[in-house]
């Protein structure tokens, strides 16, 4: 569902580097459109490029909420380098996905994810980084980039110390999806409990 952005009080965020799409954006979604609605308006139909977030976010409230976008080559990047970077902001993470083009147990797809007791996961292909912290009641910008053939994760602009590999590390694994993109649940709809908004989604080759 959309919500009113300025409800939510996103005082104090950047607004650097937000908003806009290039040649390299496979996927660009801003999250605007009517507070309570359910329609979605992808990059093919927006222009967003008035202020921090635009004016509105998604929400997911916990109990079945999630977005899907179908399959598609675009979310195939092979070995070559990509980015995957959205805002979130966590009411309540508990054992739920934020983003992801496969199931939980899926190698040959990515994800951004929590697991009660061990932490935030970021995941691309078979290479998976450990992040202990992802406060709650607060916008944070998480990204996941593969440059060359190494991948780096970032939460707020600043590289994450992993708890269980380095980061940046070497990953060469194959992306080659046969799974839509998901928001707020993995691709088949289960582990959606996480409750709370998320906005300007992009996915790029790049």
């Amino acid at each position: 569902m959309l919500a009113d952005r300025g409800r939510m009080g996103a005082a104090g965020v950047s607004t650097g580097g937000i908003g806009g799409i290039d040649a390299y954006t496979k996927l660009y979604l801003p999250m605007t459109g009517d507070d309570a609605s359910t329609v979605f308006l992808d990059s093919g139909q927006n222009d967003i490029s008035d202020g921090l977030l635009g004016d509105a976010c998604g929400y997911f409230d916990g109990t079945g909420d999630y977005l899907s976008v179908p399959d598609h080559a675009d979310w195939d990047f092979g070995t070559g380098d990509c980015t995957i970077e959205l805002w979130v902001y966590n009411v309540s993470a508990g054992n739920a996905f934020i983003i992801a083009t496969g199931p939980e147990w899926n190698t040959s797809s990515f994800a951004i994810y929590n697991v009660d007791g061990s932490g935030w996961v970021f995941r691309l292909g078979t290479v998976e980084q450990y992040y202990a912290t992802l406060s709650e009641g607060a916008w944070h910008h998480v990204a996941m980039v593969r440059s060359s053939g190494s991948m780096t994760s970032y939460v707020d602009g600043v590289i994450v110390t992993p708890t269980n590999i380095a980061n940046p590390i070497a990953n060469v694994t194959s992306v080659t999806t046969t799974y839509g993109v998901s928001l707020s649940a993995s691709t088949d709809g289960s582990l959606s409990g996480r409750v709370g908004y998320m906005d300007e989604v992009r996915i790029s080759d790049t």
